[in-house]
This record gives structure tokens, sequence and C-alpha cells, in this order.
């Protein structure tokens, strides 16, 4: 894997290559296990590397044991992006000019909640709502295209992401921690891309079992057709949606533990039932590859509440 350790100048914005020794305390704390709790790491009694309050969405410093001073440090070639409109979806690097904005604002030593940030020669005309030119930093980055504006943010627990200056002002986590994007992949593949099976409706004549040449999840996957001829059933398929409560509305939130697991945008507002589970908001229901079955605890979803 590339790296490209810088460590900040004190006293400055100014971000450069770390020592070759500072480098070798920093790869030795990321050689931990991936889901090992967040800890400091001693590399030889001479450094110690550590995130702040042991959060893994916070930033990384370096103490030097002969002098003791600390310096902000980062692997500005180990910051990534999850990008749910991507195939497949997935973590995927950051661009440069993501990279500098999220160590911009990791960095900072104000912790703001949230800051928007634009390429330079960018257009007041392109600015997010909420945004002038008095409050928008500029990336530095010489070559950008104008009008490249983003914002970012945390949510309560820390975690980090970037809100695109799009019509929906979609978010993307963005994170420099593999122990926190393994985690977060995995419940995100645990919630929402488990292949189903398709259901129809039973034929007039016996049962029987066949292989359908339709298309499928995976290409190495087969359709399965099933067919019930003794109780006829009304036809449906994994993939159809259930009708949503009626007057249902979208809220958004910043508190993680109530995000839709699928936009970590707006609040979860449905719940199935019968087994009462809440993971995904009214907007996001659809794109379940399972909307009629619980992704959590695999039961049947018979209907739909608010």
């Amino acid at each position: 894997m590339h790296h490209d350790i810088r460590v900040q100048r004190p006293g400055s914005a100014q971000w450069v290559p770390a020592p070759p020794d500072w480098v070798a305390a920093y790869l030795h704390y990321k050689a931990k296990p991936t889901y090992s709790p967040e800890a400091p790491s001693n590399y030889e009694n001479r450094f110690l590397v550590y995130r702040e309050d042991n959060n893994c969405y916070m930033p990384t410093r370096i103490q030097c044991s002969d002098t003791g001073d600390v310096h902000a440090i980062m692997d500005c070639a180990d910051v990534k992006v999850f990008l749910q409109d991507a195939d497949p979806v997935d973590w995927y690097p950051a661009r440069n000019y993501q990279v500098w904005a999220f160590r911009d604002f990791i960095y900072d030593v104000a912790r703001p909640e949230r800051k928007f940030y634009a390429s330079k020669y960018s257009s007041h005309l392109f600015f997010q709502r909420g945004s002038s030119n008095r409050n928008v930093t500029d990336i530095d980055i010489d070559g950008l295209p104008p009008n490249i504006i983003f914002s970012i943010s945390r949510n309560e627990n820390g975690s980090v992401y970037y809100e695109r200056n799009d019509a929906r002002g979609t978010r993307v986590r963005i994170c420099d921690h593999e122990g926190a994007r393994s985690g977060f992949r995995g419940f995100y593949n645990r919630i929402t891309m488990d292949p189903g099976m398709i259901v129809t409706q039973s034929p007039a004549q016996a049962p029987q079992f066949q292989q359908s040449n339709a298309p499928y999840a995976s290409p190495t996957i087969p359709e399965i057709v099933l067919a019930v001829a003794s109780q006829p059933m009304p036809y449906y398929t994994a993939s159809s949606v259930l009708e949503l409560p009626p007057s249902i509305s979208t809220i958004k939130t910043n508190v993680e533990d109530d995000q839709c697991i699928m936009c970590y945008e707006n609040a979860k507002n449905l719940t199935f039932s019968p087994c009462a589970h809440t993971i995904v908001c009214s907007e996001c229901y659809s794109k379940l590859m399972k909307p009629r079955e619980c992704p959590v605890c695999k039961q049947a979803i018979a209907s739909l509440h608010s």
C-alpha cells in the first residue's frame, strides 16, 4: 500500500513529509489488527502515536519522548469515501481536494460543526444554501477547476461526512481509519446486500421447480422460481416494495443512532411489522434488495408503520 505520511509544521497550516523515524512509528501504530480497540502505540519508547480521546474519528498525534512535543500526523494516502452510487458500493480513495478539506476539517482546533469548501475562483452563484463568500474555505490546490463546492460535517459520534453541492445535498462518509471503515462496510453489507429469492404466483398445473433465465443480482447465481400449486398465492417478488404509510415525511438528523442506514442523513421513520425493527427512512426503503424481508432478523415484512 502506498503511504503519504505527513506532519504539520508547528504554528503553520503547512504539511510536510514526516521524517523516517516518525514514519516508522506511525506505521507501527497502523499495523495493529483492524478491529482492535483504539489505543496509543508506543514505538521504541521514543514516540507515542495516538488518536485524541482514543476515538477513531479524531485527529492523530505523535509525541516525541525526548522533548514532549506533540505534532499532528496523518497518512494522506489513506483517506477514503464510501460511495453508494458506485459499482460495487465500497470505500474508494478520496480525491486530492477531498483529502485536503478532510485534513483541514479534522485538524481545525476550533472543532467547527460544519465547514464549506470551494476550489479557487468559484462563483458565489454555485455555493450551497447556507454558505457565503465569507465562510467558505478556499481549497489550496492549484489546477482545480472552479466551482468544486461541498461541505464537511460530523455526526454526534464524531464520524465525518462531506455533503455534495447537488440538489439533494447528498452525504458521503469520509474516513482515514481502516477499522471504522471495515465496521461500517460490514454493517452496510449485512443490512442491504443480501440477495433475495424471487417468489411468483403458482401456475394452474401441478407444482414444479424450474430455472429461470431472468437477470438476477449476480450472473453466477440462477434465479429460482418457486411454485406452490396447492395454495395459490398473490403475485409478489422479494424486490417489490410495500405501500408506505400515508402522509409520511422525512427529517434530517445528525444523531448517528437515529440515522437511516442507507443515506445516514434522514432519521429512520419506518417500522417493519411484525418484527418491529426500524433501520431505514421512507425515501430509502425501496433501495433495499429485499424490501419484503427484514435485513436484521430475516422475518417477512407484512406492513410498514411510521
